[in-house]
């Protein structure tokens, strides 16, 4: 079952501002989340591919900020340009986490925990053997 892509915005909209984000509908993405000097650009695709992360990973870094794609899910050369090149990924199963996150740290006072202590502490895991550079993707 596919996501559907307004369904998706708005609850990723709630989430950022839950966080304290400032969020807008932008030109170059879906949406833009700004908070102090941070950044995000936020973008959901249903079926992305290595070329439109690349694509839309150089929006982001043009406009000072940091990308997060959102879909149902992303094959393996997805993540590992992404890895490489600092974009963030959110699929299905991340999106939940993060809902979750955001309903349960709503119901606990004091237990908020900020998006960018999450974003700093995510690591994508990829195995040694499968890591290679991006210059593989060109």
């Amino acid at each position: 079952m596919s996501m559907h892509k307004q369904a998706v915005i708005d609850i990723v909209k709630n989430i950022f501002t839950y966080y304290g984000y400032s969020v807008s509908s932008s030109s170059m993405c879906d949406l833009l989340a700004e908070k102090d000097t941070e950044r995000l650009l936020i973008k959901f695709e249903n079926d992305p591919n290595t070329n439109s992360a690349r694509y839309f990973s150089n929006i982001a870094q043009r406009y000072r900020g940091k990308g997060v794609l959102v879909s149902e899910s992303f094959d393996e050369k997805i993540r590992l340009f992404a890895l490489d090149d600092g974009l963030m990924l959110w699929d299905r199963s991340e999106l939940e986490s993060q809902i979750g996150r955001a309903v349960l740290g709503g119901m606990v006072p004091g237990e908020k925990v900020t998006l960018k202590e999450k974003i700093n502490s995510t690591t994508m895991q990829v195995p040694a053997e499968t890591q290679t550079s991006k210059t593989e993707y060109e």
